[in-house]
């Protein structure tokens, strides 16, 4: 087969490959509470979001705001805003070998329906920037597991 007509096939081939979102969601035996509602979509080509919430029956919505601020910043994360009336909080946490590089970590702190406060972790990634489901799983959790402490 002619090397010309080889490479460009493989460029489209590649660039369609990036077009693609994935969705994961945990597995069912994973029964954490704070994997139940876990997902993840993109690629290494567009880029990443991970997700996940977990409720909190027996704190109010302010008192898990100041929790997950703490661990959030515990955790490594640089503080960049804290919104406590929107219920928002935005860190971000440089790459490594990222060339100034940050990734934004946001948790968003509403009352839960059922009482108690619900938060939700965000994290992104750039296009071209990968780390392990499982890495992203033990951080969220920490993080998380860390409130009720």
């Amino acid at each position: 087969m002619n090397l010309k007509l080889v490479v460009p096939i493989m460029l489209l081939v590649f660039s369609f490959q990036g077009c693609a979102v994935e969705s994961d969601h945990v597995q069912p035996d994973d029964n954490r509470p704070c994997m139940v509602i876990y997902t993840q979509t993109g690629s290494l080509w567009t880029g990443r979001s991970f997700k996940t919430s977990m409720d909190f029956p027996q704190l109010s919505r302010a008192t898990a705001f100041s929790k997950i601020n703490q661990a959030i910043a515990t955790h490594g994360y640089v503080i960049t805003a804290a919104d406590k009336e929107n219920g928002v909080i935005s860190g971000n946490s440089a790459v490594f070998m990222g060339h100034g590089k940050v990734v934004p970590l946001n948790a968003i702190v509403n009352n839960n329906p059922s009482g108690g406060a619900s938060v939700e972790l965000v994290f992104h990634l750039s296009p071209g920037l990968a780390v392990g489901k499982e890495a992203v799983q033990k951080e969220f959790c920490s993080i998380l597991e860390s409130v009720n402490r």
